[in-house]
């Protein structure tokens, strides 16, 4: 398993971009959470194989259908990151 924090900014809230994430990661049998930041960008962090953490990225840079992706950035966990949040 491997695991990433990310952080989407652009137009990501107000256009479903929780929702489309949630389906997205589901879709890759990736585990987490996402929400809306108080600057306007969305975060969380995604935890899966590698191949599906690989395909989760990519959706991250596209999007929801509503929204202008600006910049991804996706920084691994480690084991002990992980842990910390999972507690």
């Amino acid at each position: 398993m491997q695991a990433a924090a990310f952080r989407v900014t652009g137009r990501v809230q107000g256009v479903w971009m929780r929702k489309y994430t949630r389906e997205a990661a589901l879709k890759n049998g990736a585990k987490g959470y996402v929400e809306n930041m108080p600057d306007g960008s969305v975060a969380g962090w995604a935890m899966c194989d590698a191949e599906g953490l690989s395909h989760f990225e990519a959706f991250l840079h596209e999007g929801s259908p509503g929204a202008r992706v600006e910049t991804v950035e996706m920084e691994p966990m480690t084991d002990t990151g992980i842990l910390y949040i999972l507690c």
